[in-house]
């Protein structure tokens, strides 16, 4: 069984990795239309930038998140 560290961790790292794509999309978004079939995203730079913004956000809060929490010293 993993410990509460080794999960919290785990889930600092999924969330990066989702955040990490959100960002990643709202600068493809900025940069020009985004097709997913017959759904397409237009052209957005504002709406991209604040997308950014949030995405990077998001990435440092979860790396703030997995700094603060230290790993057990495994003393007592």
């Amino acid at each position: 069984m993993a410990s509460a560290y080794q999960q919290l961790r785990w889930r600092c790292v999924q969330r990066l990795i989702g955040d990490v794509a959100v960002a990643l999309a709202s600068v493809a978004l900025t940069l020009g239309e985004i097709r997913f079939g017959s759904i397409v995203f237009p052209q957005s730079p504002w709406l991209g930038v604040f997308l950014a913004a949030a995405g990077v956000l998001l990435v440092v809060a979860a790396v703030v998140a997995l700094c603060t929490r230290a790993e057990p010293s495994g003393r007592s």
